[in-house]
């Protein structure tokens, strides 16, 4: 009895060793059909494999020449070919029609209880409640400390979000997968799905979740830099509890955010949590950025400037720069609370300080003074039919310093890998049409912005600049390298997109 027990303890001690590097089993119906497949093809891979190297380790071991045996002399039997080519057939035959079903099962229409549009960005999802009117942003939340290697890393280190995306148990919940710049991929192992999202594209998943708790997965597509930081995290309720999240939801959505008011504390707190998911892994933990590319805030003409400034800024972005809009991305709330943490932190409280409301955000949205970005844009006054290389080089020197240098540098050498150098560059010294596309298309999912609100002249200037500058027009580059770049060119690629 004793032994039969130890036995027993044993053999469920292995089972849950080997389980943890085994498939999981998952929570959805699908992922259980998928495991039990799974196991089924790995019994019948164990059985022949036993079958096949048992017969050759005895063949081995009873018919080796040290025991004198002599080799038998055979041209061949056809009706064990025949075996050994018919039998692993009808096996592989076998395991195609179930696996073939469960492929087509996964795709089947059903009738959708819940539908939710996932949307992969550089580097983060959205997540769009259809059947109520509410969206959200889900963002890495794992400090940065943690990510910089000066704190522990936590039991969900990478695998940890602010907003995790909801659904109740016991419902058909349909996943429609897009991406707005790059290729994504979301995958949750626990469900079973993964659903490449591609831009232009809208695909489908189906998720029936059989029992609550959380769930994470990750974007398994190489998508740039920070591919690593874009976990997935679901969270399964019971209806109830989906209810009451759901009750919530509605309620910040249906709140007017303009008409609550922040107390500095609320605002600072809040705003630091924003500074740190948005903001932190360009202008740094300190605010002192990277200078010239990346400007700082401590002292700062922004943070420290008129609010009305700061918002457009926070709202609008910077065109020609790697200063994102985040009209779109956050809240009035949300912004407001970022924009009161930067004008009272690291100092710059003694020069600004003020706090900010939401209804100040919410007035700038809706058609203040602050609609169009504040960065000024010189347009050169050049008469085109005295385009020549001098012309060009000077236009395209001063467009150059106004709003390429603070990323590529005075001498062009960039700060790579964030801002690849142009001396030598595939771009600059490759073929003219290439370069005019990437003015006007910018480089998504980079800092490169689209500089198409340039004029020709402008465009045509700075390609000049840069394809004869810091050696670029050397011959060693090539027939492309160097040359004049006039506007009439600019304008025809305009008029080809």
């Amino acid at each position: 009895m004793v032994g039969r027990t130890m036995y027993t303890l044993l053999l469920g001690s292995v089972s849950t060793i080997f389980a943890s590097y085994n498939m999981t089993q998952g929570v959805t119906p699908m992922s259980h059909r998928i495991y039990d497949i799974h196991m089924l093809m790995f019994y019948v891979c164990v059985i022949a494999g036993i079958a096949t190297f048992g017969v050759m380790f005895y063949a081995l071991l009873k018919h080796r020449k040290s025991l004198g045996v002599t080799p038998a002399q055979s041209k061949g039997h056809l009706a064990l070919e025949i075996i050994w080519t018919v039998v692993p057939l009808l096996i592989l035959l076998g395991l195609s029609y179930p696996a073939g079903k469960i492929l087509m099962d996964m795709d089947e229409a059903k009738e959708a209880e819940v539908n939710i549009l996932v949307t992969g960005l550089q580097w983060k999802w959205k997540y769009e409640y259809l059947d109520h009117g509410f969206s959200f942003y889900s963002n890495l939340s794992t400090p940065m400390a943690q990510r910089n290697g000066l704190e522990p890393k936590g039991e969900h280190y990478l695998l940890e979000v602010d907003e995790p995306v909801v659904v109740p148990i016991h419902t058909h919940v349909r996943f429609l997968f897009t991406s707005r710049d790059v290729n994504h991929s979301w995958w949750v192992p626990d469900f079973a799905v993964k659903v490449d999202c591609i831009p232009g594209y809208i695909n489908e998943g189906w998720v029936y979740v059989e029992k609550p708790g959380t769930y994470r997965g990750q974007c398994t597509e190489l998508c740039g830099m920070l591919h690593g930081f874009m976990p997935i995290v679901v969270e399964a309720k019971t209806q109830e509890d989906y209810q009451k999240w759901l009750a919530k939801r509605m309620d910040i959505v249906i709140q007017k955010e303009a008409d609550r008011v922040l107390t500095k504390d609320e605002a600072m707190k809040k705003g630091q949590q924003v500074y740190q998911v948005h903001c932190q892994s360009c202008h740094q933990a300190d605010g002192k950025g990277m200078p010239p590319a990346i400007p700082g805030m401590v002292g700062g003409k922004i943070t420290t400037g008129p609010v009305s400034g700061h918002v457009d800024v926070l709202l609008n972005g910077i065109k020609g720069t790697g200063m994102q809009a985040f009209g779109e991305q956050l809240t009035n709330e949300e912004i407001a609370a970022v924009i009161t943490y930067e004008r009272n932190a690291w100092g710059n409280d003694k020069k600004a300080g003020e706090l900010v409301q939401p209804k100040t955000i919410d007035q700038a949205r809706g058609g203040a003074a602050l609609a169009e970005p504040s960065q000024e844009v010189v347009k050169p006054k050049v008469d085109t039919s005295q385009w020549d290389s001098k012309t060009a080089m000077a236009v395209g020197k001063s467009v150059y310093d106004k709003n390429c240098q603070s990323c590529h540098q005075i001498n062009g050498e960039g700060m790579p890998p964030m801002f690849p150098s142009l001396k030598g560059s595939k771009v600059v010294v490759g073929p003219v049409s290439q370069h005019i596309q990437l003015l006007l298309m910018g480089v998504k999912g980079t800092a490169m912005a689209s500089f198409a609100w340039m004029s020709d002249e402008e465009i045509a200037g700075v390609i000049t600049y840069k394809r004869n500058s810091w050696g670029n027009n050397e011959i060693k580059y090539g027939k492309d390298a160097g040359g004049l770049i006039t506007p009439a060119e600019v304008k025809a690629m305009r008029g080809a997109k």
